[in-house]
Protein backbone atom coordinates (compact mmCIF):
# COMPACT_ATOMS: atom_id res chain seq x y z
CA UNK A 1 0.00 0.00 0.00
CA UNK A 2 1.64 3.68 -1.09
CA UNK A 3 1.43 6.85 0.83
CA UNK A 4 -1.40 8.09 -1.39
CA UNK A 5 -3.73 5.00 -0.61
CA UNK A 6 -3.26 5.36 3.17
CA UNK A 7 -4.02 8.58 2.84
CA UNK A 8 -7.35 7.94 1.50
CA UNK A 9 -8.15 5.12 3.43
CA UNK A 10 -7.72 7.11 6.54
CA UNK A 11 -9.64 9.74 5.55
CA UNK A 12 -12.61 7.29 4.39
CA UNK A 13 -12.24 5.85 7.58
CA UNK A 14 -12.18 9.29 9.26
CA UNK A 15 -15.68 10.02 7.35
CA UNK A 16 -17.53 7.53 8.01
CA UNK A 17 -17.10 7.61 11.99
CA UNK A 18 -15.44 3.97 11.96
CA UNK A 19 -14.47 2.67 15.87
CA UNK A 20 -11.99 -0.18 16.25
CA UNK A 21 -14.46 -2.00 18.33
CA UNK A 22 -16.15 -4.95 17.51
CA UNK A 23 -20.07 -5.10 18.31
CA UNK A 24 -20.70 -8.20 19.12
CA UNK A 25 -17.62 -8.75 21.54
CA UNK A 26 -19.06 -5.28 23.08
CA UNK A 27 -22.65 -6.80 23.58
CA UNK A 28 -21.27 -9.67 25.15
CA UNK A 29 -18.95 -7.53 27.56
CA UNK A 30 -22.40 -5.47 28.56
CA UNK A 31 -23.88 -8.62 29.54
CA UNK A 32 -21.54 -10.10 31.61
CA UNK A 33 -21.60 -6.18 33.33
CA UNK A 34 -24.98 -6.32 33.63
CA UNK A 35 -25.16 -9.60 35.55
CA UNK A 36 -22.03 -8.74 37.63
CA UNK A 37 -24.43 -5.61 38.60
CA UNK A 38 -27.59 -6.67 39.18
CA UNK A 39 -28.61 -7.03 43.14
CA UNK A 40 -29.92 -10.47 42.07
CA UNK A 41 -27.36 -13.24 41.59
CA UNK A 42 -29.74 -14.69 38.65
CA UNK A 43 -31.55 -12.90 35.75
CA UNK A 44 -34.21 -13.96 32.83
CA UNK A 45 -33.22 -13.46 29.63
CA UNK A 46 -35.95 -10.83 29.50
CA UNK A 47 -34.42 -8.47 32.35
CA UNK A 48 -31.04 -9.38 30.65
CA UNK A 49 -31.93 -7.60 27.19
CA UNK A 50 -33.94 -4.51 28.42
CA UNK A 51 -30.82 -3.35 30.77
CA UNK A 52 -28.50 -4.28 27.74
CA UNK A 53 -30.79 -2.88 25.36
CA UNK A 54 -30.36 -5.53 22.65
CA UNK A 55 -33.06 -8.15 20.91
CA UNK A 56 -33.37 -11.06 22.96
CA UNK A 57 -32.36 -13.20 20.28
CA UNK A 58 -29.42 -11.69 19.96
CA UNK A 59 -29.08 -11.77 23.55
CA UNK A 60 -29.90 -15.28 23.58
CA UNK A 61 -26.72 -16.17 21.35
CA UNK A 62 -24.59 -14.06 23.15
CA UNK A 63 -25.91 -15.93 26.56
CA UNK A 64 -25.69 -19.53 24.88
CA UNK A 65 -21.91 -18.59 23.02
CA UNK A 66 -20.65 -17.37 26.97
CA UNK A 67 -22.23 -20.28 28.62
CA UNK A 68 -19.89 -22.71 26.58
CA UNK A 69 -16.99 -21.21 28.04
CA UNK A 70 -18.18 -21.39 31.48
CA UNK A 71 -18.59 -17.46 31.65
CA UNK A 72 -21.93 -17.87 31.93
CA UNK A 73 -24.26 -20.61 33.77
CA UNK A 74 -28.26 -21.32 33.05
CA UNK A 75 -30.74 -22.59 35.11
CA UNK A 76 -32.77 -24.91 32.71
CA UNK A 77 -35.40 -24.80 36.02
CA UNK A 78 -35.71 -21.45 35.93
CA UNK A 79 -34.63 -20.46 32.61
CA UNK A 80 -32.39 -17.67 34.42
CA UNK A 81 -28.85 -16.70 33.96
CA UNK A 82 -26.08 -16.14 36.32
CA UNK A 83 -21.73 -15.36 36.20
CA UNK A 84 -20.65 -18.68 35.67
CA UNK A 85 -17.27 -20.18 37.13
CA UNK A 86 -15.54 -19.81 34.37
CA UNK A 87 -14.64 -15.69 35.42
CA UNK A 88 -13.08 -17.08 38.49
CA UNK A 89 -10.52 -18.63 36.62
CA UNK A 90 -9.63 -15.22 35.19
CA UNK A 91 -9.97 -13.34 37.57
CA UNK A 92 -7.72 -15.26 39.84
CA UNK A 93 -4.86 -15.36 37.56
CA UNK A 94 -5.54 -11.37 37.39
CA UNK A 95 -5.37 -11.35 41.32
CA UNK A 96 -2.73 -13.34 41.84
CA UNK A 97 -0.30 -11.50 39.58
CA UNK A 98 -1.35 -8.09 41.47
CA UNK A 99 1.47 -6.89 42.89
CA UNK A 100 -0.63 -4.26 44.58
CA UNK A 101 -1.96 -6.32 47.21
CA UNK A 102 1.49 -7.33 48.17
CA UNK A 103 2.44 -4.02 48.95
CA UNK A 104 -0.11 -2.73 50.55
CA UNK A 105 -1.09 -5.75 53.08
CA UNK A 106 1.65 -4.31 55.52
CA UNK A 107 -0.25 -0.95 55.64
CA UNK A 108 -3.93 -2.49 55.47
CA UNK A 109 -2.60 -5.02 58.33
CA UNK A 110 -1.21 -2.01 60.28
CA UNK A 111 -3.94 0.12 59.73
CA UNK A 112 -6.42 -3.02 60.72
CA UNK A 113 -4.58 -3.74 64.08
CA UNK A 114 -4.49 0.05 64.99
CA UNK A 115 -7.95 0.79 64.26
CA UNK A 116 -9.87 -2.32 65.47
CA UNK A 117 -11.42 -2.35 62.03
CA UNK A 118 -11.11 -3.53 58.82
CA UNK A 119 -8.98 -2.07 56.17
CA UNK A 120 -9.49 -2.20 52.54
CA UNK A 121 -7.63 -1.11 49.38
CA UNK A 122 -9.43 -0.54 46.43
CA UNK A 123 -8.88 0.24 43.17
CA UNK A 124 -10.41 2.70 40.19
CA UNK A 125 -11.94 1.16 37.22
CA UNK A 126 -14.62 3.25 34.54
CA UNK A 127 -16.86 4.99 37.82
CA UNK A 128 -16.60 2.18 39.88
CA UNK A 129 -13.83 1.57 42.95
CA UNK A 130 -12.93 -2.30 43.51
CA UNK A 131 -11.87 -3.91 46.77
CA UNK A 132 -8.68 -6.05 45.43
CA UNK A 133 -7.37 -6.24 48.79
CA UNK A 134 -8.49 -6.44 52.59
CA UNK A 135 -7.11 -7.01 56.50
CA UNK A 136 -9.60 -7.96 58.94
CA UNK A 137 -9.27 -7.99 62.69
CA UNK A 138 -10.19 -11.14 64.81
CA UNK A 139 -13.45 -9.70 66.36
CA UNK A 140 -16.29 -11.20 67.29
CA UNK A 141 -18.29 -8.35 65.94
CA UNK A 142 -16.76 -6.75 62.73
CA UNK A 143 -17.33 -5.65 59.26
CA UNK A 144 -16.96 -8.24 56.28
CA UNK A 145 -16.34 -7.37 52.70
CA UNK A 146 -15.57 -9.56 49.90
CA UNK A 147 -12.35 -8.87 47.70
CA UNK A 148 -13.57 -7.42 43.88
CA UNK A 149 -16.92 -6.02 46.05
CA UNK A 150 -17.27 -2.52 44.02
CA UNK A 151 -18.70 0.57 45.11
CA UNK A 152 -19.65 3.36 42.92
CA UNK A 153 -16.99 5.86 42.73
CA UNK A 154 -19.30 8.79 44.41
CA UNK A 155 -20.80 6.35 47.22
CA UNK A 156 -19.50 7.39 50.97
CA UNK A 157 -16.00 8.40 52.24
CA UNK A 158 -14.18 6.65 49.65
CA UNK A 159 -15.89 9.13 46.99
CA UNK A 160 -15.51 12.05 48.80
CA UNK A 161 -11.62 11.04 49.06
CA UNK A 162 -11.62 10.59 45.22
CA UNK A 163 -14.00 13.47 44.27
CA UNK A 164 -11.82 16.10 46.67
CA UNK A 165 -8.64 15.22 44.94
CA UNK A 166 -9.96 15.41 41.42
CA UNK A 167 -8.79 18.49 38.90
CA UNK A 168 -11.74 21.31 39.24
CA UNK A 169 -13.13 20.49 35.93
CA UNK A 170 -13.38 17.02 36.32
CA UNK A 171 -14.54 17.21 39.78
CA UNK A 172 -17.33 20.17 39.16
CA UNK A 173 -18.69 18.03 36.01
CA UNK A 174 -19.08 15.00 38.40
CA UNK A 175 -21.20 17.37 41.09
CA UNK A 176 -23.73 18.53 38.23
CA UNK A 177 -24.70 14.92 37.96
CA UNK A 178 -28.51 13.85 38.93
CA UNK A 179 -27.88 11.05 40.94
CA UNK A 180 -25.18 11.03 43.76
CA UNK A 181 -24.23 8.78 46.41
CA UNK A 182 -21.95 10.19 48.71
CA UNK A 183 -24.60 10.05 51.55
CA UNK A 184 -26.17 6.44 50.43
CA UNK A 185 -29.34 7.62 48.79
CA UNK A 186 -29.34 9.72 45.92
CA UNK A 187 -32.37 11.49 47.75
CA UNK A 188 -30.52 12.24 50.91
CA UNK A 189 -27.13 14.29 48.78
CA UNK A 190 -26.56 17.91 50.76
CA UNK A 191 -24.44 20.04 48.36
CA UNK A 192 -23.62 22.32 50.30
CA UNK A 193 -22.51 19.93 53.59
CA UNK A 194 -20.40 17.85 50.91
CA UNK A 195 -18.13 20.87 49.28
CA UNK A 196 -17.41 21.65 52.75
CA UNK A 197 -16.68 18.28 53.69
CA UNK A 198 -14.52 18.33 50.02
CA UNK A 199 -12.34 21.25 51.41
CA UNK A 200 -12.25 19.78 54.48
CA UNK A 201 -10.71 16.74 52.92
CA UNK A 202 -8.20 18.31 50.94
CA UNK A 203 -6.61 19.84 53.81
CA UNK A 204 -6.34 17.01 56.02
CA UNK A 205 -5.95 13.96 53.36
CA UNK A 206 -8.98 12.09 54.23
CA UNK A 207 -12.65 11.81 54.45
CA UNK A 208 -15.25 10.53 56.79
CA UNK A 209 -18.27 8.75 56.46
CA UNK A 210 -20.23 8.18 59.83
CA UNK A 211 -23.09 5.82 59.27
CA UNK A 212 -24.57 7.98 55.74
CA UNK A 213 -23.90 5.22 53.28
CA UNK A 214 -24.76 2.01 55.91
CA UNK A 215 -26.44 3.40 59.24
CA UNK A 216 -23.98 2.10 62.21
CA UNK A 217 -21.22 1.98 60.18
CA UNK A 218 -18.18 4.84 60.15
CA UNK A 219 -15.29 4.79 57.60
CA UNK A 220 -12.74 6.33 57.04
CA UNK A 221 -11.02 6.48 53.54
CA UNK A 222 -7.54 8.76 52.02
CA UNK A 223 -6.76 8.14 48.07
CA UNK A 224 -3.48 6.99 47.14
CA UNK A 225 -2.22 9.98 45.21
CA UNK A 226 0.44 8.11 43.43
CA UNK A 227 -1.40 5.88 41.58
CA UNK A 228 -3.59 8.99 40.81
CA UNK A 229 -1.42 11.19 38.88
CA UNK A 230 -4.11 13.01 37.06
CA UNK A 231 -5.41 14.63 40.03
CA UNK A 232 -4.84 17.86 41.79
CA UNK A 233 -2.79 17.80 45.11
CA UNK A 234 -2.80 21.32 46.54
CA UNK A 235 -4.64 24.38 45.27
CA UNK A 236 -2.39 26.84 47.67
CA UNK A 237 -3.98 30.06 46.56
CA UNK A 238 -7.80 28.67 47.34
CA UNK A 239 -6.58 27.46 50.57
CA UNK A 240 -5.08 30.14 51.61
CA UNK A 241 -8.44 32.01 51.10
CA UNK A 242 -10.69 29.36 52.41
CA UNK A 243 -9.02 28.33 55.52
CA UNK A 244 -6.64 31.72 56.28
CA UNK A 245 -3.08 30.33 55.84
CA UNK A 246 -0.61 33.35 56.63
CA UNK A 247 1.88 31.28 54.38
CA UNK A 248 3.03 28.21 52.33
CA UNK A 249 7.02 27.56 52.54
CA UNK A 250 8.45 24.86 50.10
CA UNK A 251 10.76 22.08 52.03
CA UNK A 252 11.43 18.58 51.86
CA UNK A 253 10.22 15.74 54.57
CA UNK A 254 12.88 13.82 56.21
CA UNK A 255 10.08 11.64 57.72
CA UNK A 256 12.23 8.65 55.38
CA UNK A 257 15.41 8.69 53.44
CA UNK A 258 13.17 9.73 50.30
CA UNK A 259 13.51 13.41 50.62
CA UNK A 260 10.24 14.23 48.97
CA UNK A 261 8.99 17.92 48.39
CA UNK A 262 6.41 19.42 51.11
CA UNK A 263 4.51 22.61 51.43
CA UNK A 264 4.25 23.58 54.77
CA UNK A 265 1.09 25.56 55.33
CA UNK A 266 1.48 28.04 58.56
CA UNK A 267 -0.87 29.74 60.50
CA UNK A 268 -0.46 32.06 63.51
CA UNK A 269 3.19 30.73 63.94
CA UNK A 270 2.55 27.08 63.92
CA UNK A 271 2.37 24.69 60.89
CA UNK A 272 -1.24 23.24 60.58
CA UNK A 273 -0.77 21.39 57.54
CA UNK A 274 1.65 19.15 55.59
CA UNK A 275 1.26 18.28 51.56
CA UNK A 276 3.37 16.99 48.94
CA UNK A 277 4.54 19.53 46.30
CA UNK A 278 3.72 19.10 43.19
CA UNK A 279 6.99 20.70 41.54
CA UNK A 280 9.19 18.43 43.16
CA UNK A 281 10.85 16.09 40.78
CA UNK A 282 11.01 13.00 43.82
CA UNK A 283 7.37 12.91 44.51
CA UNK A 284 5.15 15.25 42.36
CA UNK A 285 3.01 16.60 44.46
CA UNK A 286 2.29 13.14 46.39
CA UNK A 287 3.08 12.49 50.03
CA UNK A 288 2.52 9.21 52.36
CA UNK A 289 0.69 9.40 55.87
CA UNK A 290 3.84 9.78 57.44
CA UNK A 291 4.69 12.82 55.84
CA UNK A 292 0.98 13.95 56.45
CA UNK A 293 1.53 13.87 59.71
CA UNK A 294 5.08 14.72 60.37
CA UNK A 295 3.95 17.77 61.95
CA UNK A 296 3.06 15.76 65.18
CA UNK A 297 6.38 15.70 66.21
CA UNK A 298 6.02 18.97 67.01
CA UNK A 299 2.63 19.77 68.38
CA UNK A 300 1.58 16.45 69.17
CA UNK A 301 0.78 16.64 72.93
CA UNK A 302 2.75 13.09 73.70
CA UNK A 303 5.46 13.47 71.63
CA UNK A 304 8.77 12.83 73.00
Amino acid sequence: MNDKTGRLMKKKEGNSGYRPFVPAVEQASRVLICLGRSPKFKMTLTEICNQVGIHKSKGYSILNTLKQFGLVEKDPQTKTYSLGVGLVFLARNVLDNLDLRDIVEPYLESLANETFSTALFGLISAEQVFIIAKHEVDHNVGVTIRLGHRFHITSGAHGKAIVAFMPDEKREKILKRDKLYFYGDASAMDTKRLRKELLECRRSGFAQDKGGLQPGINAVSAPVLAFMPEFAYSNVTREMETYGYDSVVKSHCRMCHGGCGVLVYVKGGKVTKITGDPDCPINHGTLCSKGIASHQLAYHPDRL
